[in-house]
């Protein structure tokens, strides 16, 4: 894990690791516009990370005065289980330095706003934590941490944020079966919640609570599994529930009135 974060330009699947930017010139690119900062989850190798980075900022399509900008942490793994339950630290280390990044480096921006994907949600959910910055805009989709997280870990932050939408389903699988599993694991290793509870990703916040957080539970019908919310892999294997699940993030992240879940 490096010291501080730093922003790449030009990174594609094939030159992974891109140019890195002047601070200079991050200063520059940030200053006035509202920042949609996207955190990727567990299992996500860095050319699957940039390949959906690069598809969710077409579709998104960002106006003159936003800046998408995708966070590369290291949630890959070399044994699922094994990796999975000493993950908590990255995430908590990932969540720190990013945090770092916004207090330090984005100060000049019009707002700043954080989403994610499975196990990016607790790295995100970090940085709200550790940051002195007013958050405007969080959105969580299928967030891989603890249920009551919200109420319990995490609670002080959301005084900082406007609103914090959570997208659900009950036909996520990874969530339902493995999830509590890989959770009880990375207690016993040190995490300091519980694998009892189940995961917001899948149930939603327990107990419910009120503002500042907005739940939406995905219908059972069409099913959403844990990778249909974002596109993973090459351009072939797009398919339609992506998009959906991207432009629900979009309105989210945009501060969209009277958001809902539009299948």
């Amino acid at each position: 894990m490096y010291d501080e974060a730093y922003v790449v330009e030009n990174a594609t699947d094939t030159t992974l690791r891109g140019v890195a930017m002047p601070w200079p010139e991050v200063l520059k690119r940030v200053a006035g516009r509202r920042l949609l900062i996207h955190c990727h989850g567990f299992n996500v190798s860095m050319q699957s990370g940039i390949q959906s980075a690069v598809r969710m900022e077409q579709h998104l399509a960002p106006a003159d005065d936003e800046l998408f900008l995708a966070v590369l942490w290291p949630g890959d793994y070399y044994v699922k289980v094994v990796n999975y339950s000493f993950e908590y630290r990255d995430a908590i280390e990932a969540g720190r330095l990013l945090a770092t990044f916004i207090d330090k480096r984005c100060g000049g921006a019009r707002s700043v706003s954080l989403g994610s994907h499975s196990l990016g949600g607790r790295v995100v959910l970090e940085a709200l934590a550790a940051t002195g910055t007013r958050v405007d805009q969080m959105c969580l989709a299928a967030p891989a941490v603890d249920a009551s997280c919200l109420s319990k870990r995490f609670a002080p932050g959301l005084s900082r944020v406007q609103r914090l939408a959570v997208l659900t389903s009950k036909k996520d699988n990874v969530l339902r079966w493995a999830y509590p599993l890989g959770d009880f694991f990375s207690d016993i290793f040190g995490d300091s919640d519980s694998a009892l509870e189940g995961a917001l990703g899948f149930g939603g916040p327990s107990p419910r609570g009120g503002p500042p957080v907005h739940w939406d539970p995905i219908p059972e019908k069409p099913p959403y599994d844990h990778g249909d919310y974002f596109p993973s892999g090459p351009p072939s294997a797009a398919k339609i529930k992506w998009i959906k699940s991207t432009e629900y993030w979009g309105r989210a992240m945009r501060g969209a009135p009277g958001l809902k879940w539009e299948p």
